[in-house]
């Protein structure tokens, strides 16, 4: 039955099954009320090792620490302030940092069995010349080969958000890009809705979609309209929006989370749109029809595909109980209704004959087929099957285990893609090719550093190795300029022993230990912690003894002596979260911290003390401490939340705690890192950068130069090598010179300054008024909505007026920065 339906009646779909995978993509997500609906829907399913969990654990753990106490998430205006004010910042403090990526660009496979590079969520090719593709990454930006993936080089470095979930370039003009930014599929970095480029990707600009018009806007899918080219649709959690002015202004066209839309080949006003449900529109979203679609079981997810000679449309679902295989789905009349190809067997799980049962289509999911031959059929989840009659019979094409012998895309299908004749897969691992139907897959991410690490580790002072714990793409060791893939699965936090760089620690999710003798050519599991562990299960390797080490559980310290696991700690504050990092001092004292309390021994662990005093702990949560290893009382604390309090420090062994945040802006901080024998120099990591601060120092100085505004997740100092390295969550590890200290610097504020310069718009020039005694020499900075500078002016100020014609900007909001002796004032114009 079909019912004709306008935007004023769409509501979204009823809730069932995994209720908690819909609740994730509203825009009125509340963190905890999806948490608890997940873990009520997981116990039914546990049983089915992995399905989905992995996804919804990283998604969790990345946001457990940044939402507002209330549960609700954060405004992307927080984020997009925190990058203007560092721009501005940047301008005045001299950064002298000089960051370089390590890498990896590519893997070694190792002992490893599922390397990769990063995830990829989409991937375009110039309609005007097949050598250039574009692929994006949800937390690792866009990228750009010019040589059909030869080389690749990123285009998102200045953007405040490194996510890419949607590519679309113009038709007619490849110059001109628009991408929708976050991730659509795991929900794990932030988005600023639609960003369009009209340099082929130099520079970017906001559209009219963007944080302002919806808090939670996640982007997907992004497409052209075929035949006008003036009409851009996007995807998102929030809607279907369409553009009639390229990206100027958006109309929302259809509730609920959308996952795909297509276009009926040769028409210029139907197009077929799919959330957990199928919609088609004959006038381009004016009002919809929903058509039956006849599955067996609730829906979480639908993509469709649509063949150019016939009037064929496919749609291929996943189910809502488990997010396993629901059903392939066939119209042979354009769209008007549909048939029951099959529904069996579960072509999302693990196993090579699809004899396995769930899967996680709500996170990975691909469709394609052959634009010329309706009855070659691609579908992915966690691997790619292939089907040359129609979906009858389907046969395996790629396997999440490496090596094997059907082919390797890596886990976890986010992307098929059909252009010409050419094949892409897009995964957790990179972005795959195939020319042969599938029969070989050729891997095309060497060159793109996307990798999204949740921790590194290397022996201080020593550049020698360093290892690094990435999602999905295992722990990686970095020895000589090189990168070997030595643990698979989702890796964490690694050690290596200080006396023995062949002796290594490296951990998966959850807590699973491994340790190799050899370098990782070899390797060997220890026990299960017995309470169980985090998703990030922190470890340290002891003071005193190399051969002892300690992980943190979740609720206790314990500590692995070769044979097994012995609890040392015995806290009564279980509530107060799980242990999020541990420092060992002594071979007697030992630091740990939970989420919202620090303890300390000093007696191996027969009793602890609660060092957290006056720590600001409500509202917040603990990332990270370190401690003077010249002076165990003084100690630093990282805090994770969207206010003032960021980094507090003690010099009493925590009887007291002084904020130390300064003018950090108003984002998570991730890590706290001292630098030995300093004046209380520290380095912090927050979700977009790094920066440094001092006892002389009256604010932080951004060091960030050429590193992305990405998330920077752990920081580790080797003074002997003069260096800094950061672990990214999305762009992989990066290196630098430290800071070295400086007692100068020029205030940036000068009130008197600031009442002396007005700034507005008149209609066709931006006009700056000045009241100076005398001449004054200014220079003049104009930064769009993205902080990137577009224009700069020397003026000569006294009692005059400058005019500066403005008509090639867009319309919107733009600041005005003015510079003179050491003076800083932004004032914010807005053109209309």
């Amino acid at each position: 039955m079909r019912i004709l339906l306008t935007i004023l009646f769409l509501s979204c779909q009823l809730l069932n099954g995994q209720e908690w995978v819909e609740m994730m993509k509203s825009s009125n997500a509340n963190f905890y009320e999806i948490q608890a609906k997940y873990y009520q829907d997981w116990s039914q399913y546990k049983d089915q090792k992995s399905k989905g969990h992995k996804a919804f654990k990283r998604w969790e753990y990345f946001w457990e620490s940044r939402v507002l106490p209330d549960g609700s998430f954060p405004s992307k205006k927080l984020l997009w302030d925190a990058y203007h004010n560092q721009k501005l910042k940047s301008s005045v403090n001299a950064d002298e940092s000089n960051w370089e990526p390590l890498g990896p660009t590519s893997w070694n496979a190792g002992t490893g069995w599922n390397p990769g590079n990063g995830r990829i969520n989409a991937i375009a090719q110039s309609p005007q010349d097949t050598n250039i593709i574009y692929v994006g990454s949800p937390s690792g930006g866009l990228w750009k080969s010019e040589d059909h993936g030869e080389n690749w080089s990123i285009l998102s470095n200045d953007i405040p958000v490194q996510g890419v979930s949607g590519i679309a370039i113009h038709p007619e003009n490849d110059s001109i890009i628009y991408i929708s930014t976050g991730d659509f599929d795991g929900g794990d970095t932030y988005s600023l809705g639609v960003l369009k480029s009209l340099d082929a990707g130099a520079s970017w600009d906001t559209t009219g979609l963007s944080w302002n018009i919806s808090n939670q806007f996640l982007g997907g899918k992004i497409a052209f309209h075929p035949i006008h080219h003036d009409i851009i649709f996007v995807c998102s959690n929030n809607g279907l929006f369409r553009s009639d002015d390229l990206g100027d202004s958006w109309t929302k066209i259809l509730n609920g989370s959308v996952n795909d839309i297509e276009f009926k080949y040769g028409s210029d006003s139907t197009i077929f749109v799919s959330t957990n449900a199928f919609y088609k529109s004959d006038n381009l979203g004016n009002d919809f029809e929903s058509i039956d679609v006849p599955v067996l079981d609730g829906v979480n997810r639908m993509l469709i595909a649509v063949n150019q000679v016939d009037s064929i449309v496919y749609c291929l679902t996943g189910q809502s109980s488990d997010s396993g295989f629901e059903g392939l789905y066939k119209s042979t009349d354009g769209g008007n209704s549909f048939t029951t190809i099959r529904n069996d067997p579960n072509y999302f799980g693990y196993e090579v004959d699809a004899s396995d049962e769930g899967g996680q289509s709500w996170y990975d999911m691909g469709f394609a087929i052959d634009p010329v031959n309706p009855d070659e059929i691609y579908i992915g989840g966690v691997n790619v099957f292939r089907s040359l009659d129609g979906g009858e019979s389907f046969y395996i094409k790629s396997h999440w285990i490496y090596p094997n012998n059907h082919g390797y895309t890596h886990a976890d299908i986010h992307s098929i893609e059909f252009i010409g004749n050419t094949l892409y897969v897009g995964s957790d691992g990179g972005v795959f090719m195939s020319k042969n139907k599938g029969e070989d897959f050729i891997n095309l991410s060497f060159g793109l550093n996307i990798m999204q690490f949740y921790a590194m580790s290397n022996v201080p002072d020593n550049s020698e190795i360093i290892l690094a714990g990435a999602q999905d793409n295992g722990v990686n060791a970095y020895s000589n300029g090189a990168w070997k893939h030595f643990l698979g699965a989702d890796g964490m936090e690694s050690l290596i022993n200080p006396e023995d760089p062949n002796n290594y620690f490296g951990s998966t999710q959850n807590g699973s230990i491994y340790y190799t003798n050899d370098g990782g050519l070899t390797y060997e599991y220890t026990d299960d912690l017995p309470e169980g562990a985090p998703w990030v299960t922190r470890m340290e390797i002891d003071a005193a003894y190399s051969e002892l080490i300690y992980a943190g559980g979740n609720k206790e310290v314990w500590v692995w002596d070769g044979q097994g696991w012995i609890q040392l700690s015995n806290f009564t504050f279980s509530q107060s979260g799980v242990i999020k990092a541990i420092k060992s001092l002594t071979a007697d004292k030992i630091i740990a911290a939970k989420s919202k309390k620090i303890f300390i021994t000093e007696d191996y662990g027969t009793t602890w003390e609660n060092i957290t005093s006056n720590l600001p702990v409500s509202g917040n949560s603990i990332s990270y401490l370190d401690v003077n290893p010249d002076n165990h009382s003084e100690i630093w604390v990282a805090l994770s939340s969207y206010s003032d309090k960021k980094v507090y420090f003690t010099d009493d062994r925590g009887a007291s705690w002084t904020n130390i945040s300064k003018d950090l802006p108003s984002i998570p901080v991730n890590c706290v890192q001292y630098v030995k024998g300093s004046d209380g120099g520290i380095y912090v990591a927050t979700d977009m950068g790094v920066y440094y601060t001092d006892n002389t120092l009256e604010e932080y100085i951004p060091w960030m130069k050429d590193l992305p505004s990405v998330v920077v997740t752990e920081l580790t100092i080797d003074q002997g090598a003069n260096k800094i390295r950061a672990s990214t969550y999305g762009r992989g590890l990066w290196e630098s010179d430290l800071y070295i200290p400086d007692t100068g610097g020029a205030s940036i504020n000068n009130p008197d300054f600031d009442n002396r310069i007005s700034t507005r718009y008149n209609g066709s020039d931006i006009v700056i008024s000045f009241q100076f005694e005398q001449k004054t020499a200014l220079d003049l900075i104009v930064y769009n909505q993205l902080g990137q500078p577009i224009l700069y002016r020397n003026i000569e100020a006294k009692y005059n007026q400058v005019q500066i014609p403005i008509k090639r900007l867009a319309k919107g909001i733009y600041f005005c920065t003015y510079k003179s002796n050491g003076f800083i004032i932004t004032q914010p114009v807005v053109i209309n």
